[in-house]
């Protein structure tokens, strides 16, 4: 929900405004998918947009599936995209929070919160690996498969 009404169609498209509170849910949560800051991930977004499936894209289709579902994660951004494509959200105090904090935000609500939820229920070692760790490889890969199995296999050009 974080990244598909948050990340994507709020923070990236604009396509809406919610409330204060709605946008912490979604920078709180967002984190949690340890699929980067808001900032970041937008960025990533708008330049897929702009450039898909070029040599620009981040993760384009045309370097191989594997990159384009995960092997992108692994290469160093170039420099000259820092700050090109997201400079309105850098100036909204929430997202640069988010983003500054990203690393502690992201292991407390991905690891703690479910870990903490497990041993409200007896069982904080299923609560870390169910609703952590397999959640965070899940819901990675169904994600990912946007990238790299839909732009292989589909053939509508957005």
């Amino acid at each position: 929900m974080s990244i598909t009404a948050g990340y994507h169609r709020f923070m990236s498209h604009q396509s809406y405004l919610p409330k204060a509170w709605v946008k912490m849910f979604y920078l709180l949560f967002g984190a949690a998918t340890f699929q980067g800051s808001a900032l970041k991930w937008c960025s990533d977004h708008r330049r897929h947009h702009r450039h898909v499936d070029t040599q620009d894209d981040p993760y384009s289709i045309k370097r191989g599936f594997f990159f384009a579902h995960i092997g992108w994660l692994f290469v160093k951004d170039d420099p000259k995209y820092r700050g090109k494509f997201a400079p309105d959200l850098a100036k909204d105090p929430m997202i640069a929070f988010q983003h500054k904090y990203y690393g502690p935000i992201a292991v407390i609500m991905g690891f703690g919160v479910p870990t903490l939820t497990g041993w409200m229920f007896g069982d904080a070692m299923s609560g870390f690996i169910y609703g952590g760790v397999l959640r965070v490889v899940f819901v990675h890969h169904c994600t990912f498969f946007i990238n790299s199995l839909c732009h292989m296999l589909g053939t509508q050009p957005y």
